[in-house]
């Protein structure tokens, strides 16, 4: 009974700081599995860690495993390996891994996920809703949503380093037409939308150069 308070009470706790917290896949013996490389499900991508090259991630998630038979009893996630891929522990399977992207200059992983959720419509009746949050952890366990705004975006579809702010993020994404978020502090409290006209005017340096060589040819 105290074990239980203790653990509701830490859920609780880790919840409150903001973190996206799900009860944990449990083990009759409380002990670390560990997978050689070949035993990962299949379909997913491998990464090394720009700042320890020992250290590779590895995901994948339901939708890419399920056309492969010999995923069966396997299970979708993010997994870590500290000896440059040779064995390899399961570190998140709570959440749908899309990308994951870790920020080459201090380490920070960021992550899409698929986002599901039900709705009544205007009729009464149940629907179910798909969409993409983008996450952020220092280790891969515990991570914290920045998406900001309702909660959701459409189509996230990669995320890249900010060429303005180098120590942030930026998200590519696809709502209708292209855009570019780019965030307004380092704790992604707000995103501002750029379309896919304007970024390039304030980052693409091909474009600039080709602005400044029009210019000159025009002084000719």
């Amino acid at each position: 009974m105290r074990l239980l308070v203790l653990i509701t009470l830490t859920l609780s706790g880790l919840s409150q700081m903001g973190y996206l917290v799900f009860p944990a896949v449990s083990s009759s013996n409380n002990q670390i599995h560990y997978y050689d490389k070949d035993q990962l499900p299949t379909g997913g991508e491998f990464i090394v860690h720009p700042k320890n090259v020992a250290v590779n991630y590895y995901f994948t998630n339901r939708q890419r495993m399920w056309r492969d038979e010999s995923n069966f009893q396997k299970i979708a996630g993010l997994y870590i390996s500290n000896d440059h891929g040779s064995t390899w522990k399961r570190q998140n399977n709570n959440f749908d891994f899309l990308f994951l992207f870790i920020h080459p200059d201090n380490g920070i992983l960021y992550a899409i996920i698929n986002f599901r959720w039900h709705k009544t419509d205007e009729n009464g009746f149940l629907s179910t809703y798909h969409a993409n949050k983008v996450i952020r952890s220092d280790e891969g366990k515990k991570w914290r949503d920045i998406t900001g705004g309702p909660g959701f975006i459409a189509s996230i579809i990669k995320i890249i380093q900010d060429p303005d702010y180098p120590g942030r993020v930026c998200l590519i994404a696809n709502v209708i037409r292209g855009y570019t978020l780019q965030s307004t502090d380092d704790s992604y409290s707000e995103w501002t939308w750029f379309t896919d006209w304007e970024w390039p005017r304030r980052h693409n340096k091909e474009i600039i150069e080709l602005k400044i060589l029009q210019k000159q040819n025009e002084k000719k």
